[in-house]
């Protein structure tokens, strides 16, 4: 994967085609039983955008780092506690608050990600 602005391929669907899903503008939300292999599908989607020059990762991740930490090199910011996250999570409305600022001045409505620009993206384990 070489932009967030691609799909994401998760895995196969029964028939062997992919399964992808695209991130750039969307969110996902990933639940089931325990084993059911949502850390594996975090650990696929943290390898796919931490490859994007155009996206910058935050996590939270409130079991002290147990799902995250590994992934520490690659996430721009890691957030382990309620305090840690709530300061996180204030601070990303505050880059999109920022940004919708910048794209109203300029008459736009839709964030384009570039390296020099990138997305924001933030996964919860």
């Amino acid at each position: 994967m070489a932009s967030i602005g691609q799909p994401i391929e998760l895995g196969v669907f029964e028939d062997g085609s992919p399964a992808r899903v695209s991130l750039l503008r969307r969110h996902a939300l990933v639940g089931g039983i325990a084993g059911a292999g949502k850390s594996g599908g975090v650990n696929v989607i943290m390898g796919n955008l931490s490859a994007c020059p155009d996206v910058i990762v935050w996590g939270v991740d409130l079991k002290r780092g147990m799902e995250l930490l590994p992934w520490a090199s690659c996430l721009d910011r890691l957030a382990t506690t309620p305090r840690d996250a709530e300061a996180l999570f204030s601070d990303a409305v505050a880059v999109l608050e920022g940004r919708a600022e910048w794209l109203a001045q300029r008459g736009l409505r839709v964030w384009e990600p570039s390296p020099e620009a990138p997305a924001l993206a933030s996964i919860s384990a």
